[in-house]
């Protein structure tokens, strides 16, 4: 359910399966999308997307096993030489995994009746959320901190907001 899922934001957005890669680690799922692909229509996909496909999912359902997702999107530069018999291995990799185990992320979900729970690393944010260039609301994340293995990591969690209402920005003018 939770390829299915992925499949169904990713092609939303655009990705095709050709500019992407998917490894399985049991206790998560990790998808590389080509860095030639911007992430505003990945982001725009998961908010506007994630919580109508996560509610189509879980309609289908029993009440006892309903998906509910946390997801952490990062950028990161990645070379075919970084995969390792462990997998993909990248310092921004290693902070979105503590970001998304982190204690404040696993809360977030305890206490929202949302589906899911989107992150964006503090790079992320920076570079492609705060700038708003035909981009994803600002308003829509709240900064957090968690522990990172070299100290407090910054990030932007989604607010909580009414069901399935995220908004996104209209390109400026200058």
């Amino acid at each position: 359910m939770v390829y299915d899922f992925t499949d169904a934001v990713l092609a939303s957005a655009g990705v095709d399966k050709a500019h992407r890669h998917r490894t399985d680690r049991g206790d998560s799922l990790l998808e590389l999308i080509d860095g030639n692909f911007p992430l505003v229509p990945v982001l725009r996909s998961l908010l506007l997307q994630g919580p109508i496909q996560l509610r189509e999912m879980n309609r289908m359902m029993p009440t006892s096993v309903l998906v509910r997702l946390r997801i952490v999107v990062a950028m990161a530069p990645f070379e075919a030489g970084s995969v390792t018999a462990q997998g993909w291995q990248s310092q921004e990799l290693n902070d979105a995994t503590r970001l998304l185990d982190s204690y404040s992320f696993r809360q977030a979900m305890h206490e929202r009746t949302d589906a899911m729970v989107l992150a964006v690393t503090d790079p992320l944010y920076r570079e492609v959320v705060e700038p708003l260039p035909a981009g994803v609301l600002p308003a829509v994340f709240d900064e957090i901190v968690v522990d990172g293995k070299s100290g407090p990591m910054v990030a932007w969690r989604t607010a909580p907001m009414a069901e399935g209402v995220y908004g996104w920005a209209e390109e400026r003018s200058s």
